[in-house]
């Protein structure tokens, strides 16, 4: 790239460092810390996306999840000439869609304030780029989350979509540089093996179940246990690698998906946000509900059971196979479809699935009391083994909070949120406190704040990464910093302390008093700083902060709000799932 095409003038704008890394112009706006895969402070400016969602967006794309869930049912039984409920359509698209409308969304916003800075642009534009095209929900995810040509590209989308409404100046640099975009060579041994020998075998085990229970809900032991007591043979069906091979022949077309008309509706409230995802929806959607859906009908001819209950996890999120055989189940069969929240997220109020199995389901488990009109509130499994701590443990143990590269779903974890922490442990604790802090990070980590971790924290850093359940018993305190699975699992275990900023994540509703209440007696933090303060208090000798009256009718009253508690909670599972199987 020739530098003298660059105005020195005009802001340019990185959409990731890609675009960010090639050019050394001074004047630029960064879209954000992913540009410089850092979390130190910049020079540029950076729009910072923790401020530009707000509770009015959450319902508003709860909205826009709602109606476009409706237009796309009428779309796809258009392109795929069928008469599919809507139903059907919400059990396929759903998925999709809670991730592509605020990932959408949230890069939308960073160029709505990016342009309130300047509406007179540069911007690089890559003449090399292969555009990847997803072939699942879950490729979508994983791309969505990490990768900086697919965000390069959403970026561009947007930009070309202002320009030519006349909502920007942007002048685009023409760059050469080629990109090695191979694609990953897959084996398919394994699931041919499934699919042709371990199905089959286990089909015929499933033939007279009364209910199919997703194995990824329970521990292997317990899974046995509750299929035994509801007369239902264990099965693992649905192996997710079938999904690659199902599609690895089918190609996005574009000629296939530009026959369809353009999307139009009333618009709910951003009518420019709105009238780019009407242009843009139909060549986003993934080949698996495109051009590869008769090879989903297709590869699901060979499964035909019909239970009366389907019990299901995560499945229904990113196993593509897996949903088109429950939309068919559930819609011509009758099947009743319970699924089951997979921990301690659904106490925020912002949740990030925008709470859509509510149009999917006829009842939802969670830990939490009710949220929502069909979910009922059930025993957690997670807490039935719960390993209490070593009382000589010496440990301060931290828990990574997971985070991506980019934003996904209304989600409001930051990228190098982490190490920022860190470093203001390591500021305010007592020397001799920090030297026993054990770093476990999350599976769900940032690459580049990963990298910058270790290189502080040295031996202190558990290169592993794995589940807290492993680290219980080393455990003196244990730090939290986001309000989800594992700051539960660690209350039951334990002294704890939760460092979360309570205005981006408040809890779900009606619950203040319980925040308020856990911030008075030093569990909960907004501010790092003073977290670390109040770990050099107690540190000869957290059990006695710990074990007082008040704070163990606080964990109690927590308890019963956002985790309920059972000694037998496998007895209270299976008599639901008996009950509900009876009822049908």
């Amino acid at each position: 790239m020739n530098l003298k095409n660059i105005n020195q003038n005009k802001y340019l704008f990185c959409a990731t460092s890609l675009d960010n890394d090639i050019n050394n112009k001074e004047k630029k706006i960064l879209s954000g810390k992913w540009c410089k895969n850092s979390g130190e402070n910049f020079n540029e400016k950076i729009v910072k996306i923790d401020d530009l969602i707000n509770e009015n967006d959450y319902v508003y794309l709860q909205r826009l999840v709602d109606l476009y869930s409706e237009k796309l049912k009428t779309y796809l039984n258009k392109v795929h000439g069928t008469n599919k409920p809507c139903k059907y359509w919400n059990i396929l698209v759903l998925p999709w869609l809670i991730t592509y409308l605020p990932c959408q969304f949230y890069r939308w916003k960073i160029l709505q304030e990016t342009v309130s800075i300047s509406n007179d642009l540069e911007f690089i534009e890559f003449q090399n780029l292969k555009k990847k095209h997803p072939k699942t929900t879950l490729e979508y995810l994983q791309l969505i989350r990490s990768s900086d040509i697919f965000n390069y590209t959403i970026f561009k989308n947007i930009l070309d979509f202002l320009k030519k409404n006349n909502k920007i100046n942007l002048k685009l640099i023409k760059n050469e540089k080629k990109f090695v975009q191979a694609d990953k060579k897959i084996s398919f041994f394994k699931s041919t093996l499934f699919e042709k020998i371990l199905e089959p075998i286990q089909l015929l085990f499933a033939k007279k179940n009364s209910s199919l229970i997703d194995p990824n809900l329970f521990k292997k032991d317990i899974f046995f246990k509750i299929n035994k007591a509801t007369n239902n043979n264990p099965v693992f069906l649905f192996n997710r690698s079938l999904d690659s091979k199902i599609l690895s022949s089918t190609k996005f077309n574009l000629n296939f998906r530009n026959q369809f008309e353009i999307l139009k509706h009333d618009y709910i409230r951003d009518k420019d946000f709105e009238r780019f995802i009407n242009t843009k929806i139909f060549m986003d959607l993934p080949i698996s509900l495109m051009e590869g859906y008769n090879n989903f009908i297709k590869s699901i001819e060979s499964v035909k059971l019909k239970p009366k209950l389907i019990l299901s996890g995560l499945e229904h999120y990113h196993n593509e196979r897996y949903k088109f055989w429950l939309a068919k189940t559930v819609i011509e069969n009758g099947s009743k479809l319970i699924v089951s929240s997979h921990g301690g997220g659904n106490q925020l109020k912002f949740s990030s699935c925008l709470q859509f199995e509510r149009k999917i389901a006829l009842k939802k488990l969670v830990w939490t009391k009710p949220r929502e009109n069909n979910d009922v509130q059930i025993p957690s499994l997670k807490i039935i083994d719960n390993i209490l701590r070593n009382k000589n443990a010496q440990s301060l143990i931290f828990l990574e909070e997971p985070s991506w590269k980019y934003p996904v779903r209304f989600e409001k974890g930051l990228c190098f949120k982490n190490f920022k922490n860190l470093k203001t442990l390591k500021k305010h604790l007592k020397s001799e406190i920090y030297s026993n802090l054990l770093y476990l990070p999350s599976v769900s980590c940032v690459r580049e704040e990963q990298s910058q971790i270790k290189n502080f924290l040295k031996h202190q850093y558990h290169d592993n990464k794995t589940i807290f359940h492993k680290f219980k018993k080393k455990s003196k305190i244990t730090i939290c910093t986001f309000p989800e699975t594992a700051f539960i699992e660690s209350i039951f275990n334990g002294p704890t302390i939760l460092i979360n900023n309570f205005d981006k994540k408040p809890f779900f509703v009606n619950q203040e008093t319980i925040v308020e209440d856990f911030k008075k007696n030093n569990i909960f933090f907004d501010d790092t700083a003073n977290a670390a303060k109040h770990i050099n208090k107690i540190w000869e000798n957290p059990d006695s902060w710990w074990n007082t009256k008040d704070i163990q009718d606080l964990i109690k009253q927590y308890s019963s709000v956002f985790c309920k508690v059972e000694k037998d909670p496998v007895k209270t599972w299976i008599k639901f799932i008996k009950e509900e199987t009876h009822a049908i």
